[in-house]
């Protein structure tokens, strides 16, 4: 029985080597694959596995510090300057002024202009001051954050309107527009408008002018 399989095999070979080599090393990769399926998959203990994690882990973490410092020697200036930047961008994140903040803010300005009579408050300043309570009265200013600052802005309708024309965005304004509806920005925990707009707040300059012409009114009786 051996003997003509041999022959069989032999016949084989020589005539078609190269299918025959084919032939055999499909069966062979097939034996190999049964073999690995049969043989059963040794679980390690849940000890082992969670130390083997942790080692992984700390090996990434151990070459990432090295390639970390082999380029900061390479190139000291632009890692500085890499970490400049991101040391303020996130600074400035962490200080970007909310709308809560800016409602307490305009709530002081109300406070101080109390204690301030009309006739000593600088005319112009308390009316884009008032201008700015009254949008907020009305429901109209609207928070606009860039992430590292905020922009506070008017809107022609109210939050509770349900108008088309002020749910549809179709119709409303354009970001070419919108530049001129701005009426504060926010950095760094202040706002930067109003509170310019506080500087001075309680100086009239029109008082010096009454005061002025009033003087000069008495000198001419006197004359």
């Amino acid at each position: 029985m051996a003997a003509p399989c041999i022959a069989k095999t032999f016949l084989q070979a020589s005539t078609n080597p190269s299918r025959f080599l084919l032939r055999r090393f499909c069966a062979t990769a097939e034996n190999v694959v049964k073999s690995d399926m049969n043989v059963k998959p040794v679980k390690e203990p849940i000890i082992t596995r969670i130390v083997n994690h942790f080692k992984r882990l700390v090996e990434d973490y151990k070459n990432a510090v090295i390639e970390t410092g082999s380029v900061i020697k390479e190139k000291p200036i632009r890692v500085a300057l890499y970490s400049a930047l991101t040391a303020s961008a996130g600074y400035l994140y962490a200080h970007n002024p909310s709308m809560a903040n800016y409602e307490g803010h305009l709530a002081m300005i109300t406070c101080d202009q109390a204690e301030v009579g009309n006739t000593i408050r600088n005319t112009e300043k308390c009316q884009q001051i008032q201008s700015i309570l009254e949008h907020h009265c009305h429901g109209r200013l609207r928070r606009f954050t860039f992430g590292l600052f905020s922009v506070i802005w008017v809107s022609e309708y109210p939050k509770y309107i349900d108008l088309y024309e002020a749910q549809c965005k179709d119709v409303q304004m354009t970001w070419g527009e919108w530049p001129k509806y701005i009426v504060d920005i926010g950095i760094l925990d202040h706002w930067r408008w109003t509170e310019q707009y506080m500087v001075d707040f309680d100086i009239n300059p029109l008082e010096w002018d009454h005061s002025s012409a009033s003087n000069s009114k008495d000198e001419k009786v006197e004359k």
